[in-house]
């Protein structure tokens, strides 16, 4: 029996149509450029490189993202450098007219231009802009909230922590004025905290912050040196920026002004009465500790007041209050392909009140 067929030919197509397959992918893959272009050529050398050509336009984006920040930068730079030219003309104008040659009506003129140039001044610092985005102005502020100071005492009003001096444990509340920086330490102006006589002993001790120098602080506290129950310390803090600055000035004023007759010996371990020191733990950090009572864990200091009538109190709330203020916002500049992958652009606020030349007055020579 015979059957008709043609084997012969359908395995020559077959054999065709793989060499074609081949050929074709072969040439795919040279009109392309790449080797592998989809999962059956190599489904994890895919893997790899649709990560890497995601990661390389990821980062060809973040450089363009990159040049616009650039750009912005230079927008305000070339601003500030009109307004620093505006400066040096007005401090020309005033050294001009200081002079006593001017009579008064050259002064007025000298005057007038002054004006000119600090309303011109206040006029940059609100119309520039990158992409219709305000760079000195308040138009471009936030809400921002934060605490003044930290202090894990502070809502319980005794000392609720532990400090460790050699191989003992004392009672103590700590505070850390990290977050003060020049944008906020104004809201210290006025704000007190205070601590009492661990031992019922009657003492207590305020420290207010205050617009002054040292020296003027000195003549404004009521410290009582060697007797009396209250011990009124005023902290200067006019001109400081951060937090470093003001832990040493109330470290200083307590070793230069002690509230007792004992002359400290270590600048940062302060004897304040014979029942509490106050020890500097940290560039932004001190702690008050009771120097009375001692013990051989931290949890057994820590939970020690108030008791059998000692409350170790402290009163931190004035300080420790979060505040809302106004901020000019950051600029994110994504600059890489992953989150968290760039930096911020932040621009402080600038016009005639910020830069202080709001009040220059040369219409006398006084003025001048």
């Amino acid at each position: 029996m015979i059957i008709q067929h043609n084997l012969s030919a359908i395995n020559a197509q077959r054999q065709f149509n793989i060499g074609n397959n081949r050929k074709a992918k072969s040439t795919e893959k040279l009109s392309s450029g790449y080797k592998i272009n989809r999962a059956a050529d190599d489904a994890a050398g895919l893997t790899i490189s649709e990560n890497m050509r995601r990661m390389v336009r990821g980062l060809n984006q973040g450089a363009d993202n990159t040049e616009e920040g650039i750009s912005i930068c230079q927008i305000a730079d070339g601003a500030l450098a009109e307004v620093n030219d505006m400066l040096h003309r007005m401090t020309e104008l005033t050294i001009k007219a200081a002079n006593g040659t001017n009579t008064d009506a050259e002064r007025a003129a000298i005057q007038e231009e002054i004006d000119s140039l600090r309303a011109e001044i206040d006029r940059i610092s609100t119309s520039t802009e990158y992409n219709t985005r305000p760079i000195f102005d308040d138009k471009n502020t936030a809400e921002v909230t934060g605490d003044l100071v930290k202090s894990p005492s502070a809502d319980w009003g005794y000392l609720h922590e532990a400090y460790q001096k050699g191989e003992k444990y004392y009672s103590a509340a700590t505070l850390d004025f990290s977050s003060i920086n020049s944008d906020n330490v104004a809201d210290l102006y006025g704000k007190t905290f205070s601590f009492d006589c661990s031992q019922n002993c009657g003492e207590t001790f305020s420290f207010t912050f205050k617009n002054m120098t040292r020296n003027e602080a000195y003549a404004d506290s009521n410290i009582n040196a060697g007797s009396g129950s209250k011990h009124e310390y005023t902290i200067g803090i006019k001109g400081m920026t951060n937090g470093s600055q003001l832990v040493d000035e109330i470290m200083g004023m307590l070793y230069d002004h002690p509230a007792n007759n004992v002359t400290p010996s270590d600048h940062n371990d302060l004897y304040v009465s014979h029942s509490n020191n106050i020890t500097k733990t940290g560039n932004n950090e001190l702690t008050i500790y009771e120097n009375w009572n001692s013990f051989n864990s931290e949890v057994a200091a820590a939970n020690f007041y108030p008791h059998q009538g000692y409350k170790g109190g402290v009163d931190f709330s004035e300080i420790t209050t979060p505040t809302t203020k106004k901020a000019l916002e950051n600029i994110w500049i994504q600059s890489g392909a992953v989150k968290d992958d760039g930096l911020n652009l932040h621009f402080e606020k600038m016009n005639s009140t910020v830069l202080g030349i709001d009040g220059v007055d040369a219409s006398t020579q006084d003025g001048a």
